[in-house]
């Protein structure tokens, strides 16, 4: 079972570019008076009016404004993401940023709205992570450990990437746990492997909270506990791993059964309507052709005891 975890769900979290996007606006940017003042009267003004307003900026020499349109364009605040037009307005920013810099980086590694290359991919983390930005640390990290467009050196880049998770950056901490759960380029260490994906989920980490999920649920390295699998299974999802409902069907399958003497005796019909919800999404929502695949299956069953147990389909 942990092998089949490691393999499906912790080796593409020590994939830097999946794990790099631009950082939330709300939180992490700094910006001009005008811009905040622009960013307060959002509600009033419309998302258009403010975007025009922000290039208008832009313009003028506001380097925060075309940093926010960025990271707007990179889907922060809800919007579509447009990486090309992203990395466009990066591009623009006259200022040494820090952020500008780690989100350069991520338009050259991610090949996604600019070439990929990741020589100037590295140098850009690099300048980024040498200016504090802590983000911008373990991306470094992981391209020193993946020897990406440069030498390799693992000892700094675990060390880059520890010290962006202890300042509580989400990515580094799921990225720092994969290395310690894998045990390929670090020891092997199940415990902090926990605490490190623990922290990251409770950060709402998509990737961590999955993970956390199947470490509950088969019950690796910890008690099995398959509530707390199914409550990191729904903020993985709430987080964008669209794929947790297929496990979210399969924990909902398992609660639903009703039994008397080890033989099932009945069902309960609003935890299979549960079931049957999440089903429904997996069948076009999981990553893997065959969890969708077995959705539709599983929805096939859901089908035939609904006919057996529900009333409302007796004649």
């Amino acid at each position: 079972m942990l092998q089949s975890l490691l393999l499906q769900l912790v080796l593409p979290l020590l994939i830097v570019g999946a794990q790099t996007e631009p950082s939330p606006a709300e939180a992490e940017i700094a910006v001009t008076e005008e811009v905040r003042d622009l960013l307060n009267a959002r509600d009033e003004i419309g998302n258009v009016a403010m975007m025009d307003s922000l290039d208008a900026l832009g313009r003028t020499g506001d380097d925060s404004a075309l940093e926010l349109l960025g990271e707007i364009h990179s889907g922060a605040f809800g919007f579509e993401r447009d990486n090309a037009k992203a990395c466009s307005y990066f591009e623009r920013v006259v200022e040494v940023r820090p952020d500008t810099l780690h989100n350069l980086a991520t338009c050259s590694y991610s090949g996604d709205g600019r070439p990929k290359d990741y020589s100037q991919a590295r140098s850009l983390y690099k300048q980024a992570a040498e200016l504090g930005y802590p983000k911008a640390k373990c991306a470094y990290g992981n391209m020193l450990i993946a020897a990406e467009g440069g030498a390799m050196d693992i000892d700094r880049g675990m060390a880059l990437c520890r010290e962006a998770a202890e300042a509580g950056v989400a990515d580094a901490q799921a990225d720092l746990a994969g290395y310690l759960l894998l045990g390929e380029v670090v020891a092997k260490d199940v415990v902090e492997a926990r605490k490190w994906f623990m922290a990251a989920a409770e950060q709402k980490h998509a990737n961590a909270s999955f993970v956390l999920a199947q470490i509950y649920w088969n019950g690796d390295g910890v008690e099995r506990n398959r509530e707390e699998a199914e409550k990191w299974w729904k903020t993985s999802y709430q987080a964008g791993r669209k794929d947790a409902s297929f496990h979210l069907g399969n924990a909902n399958v398992t609660k639903m059964f009703i039994y008397t003497d080890d033989k099932i005796t009945g069902i309960d019909l609003k935890k299979m309507k549960v079931a049957r919800e999440w089903f429904e999404l997996a069948k076009t929502n999981a990553y893997q052709p065959e969890q969708r695949a077995k959705s539709e299956k599983m929805l096939e069953m859901l089908d035939e005891l609904s006919a057996k147990y529900d009333p409302q389909n007796s004649p």
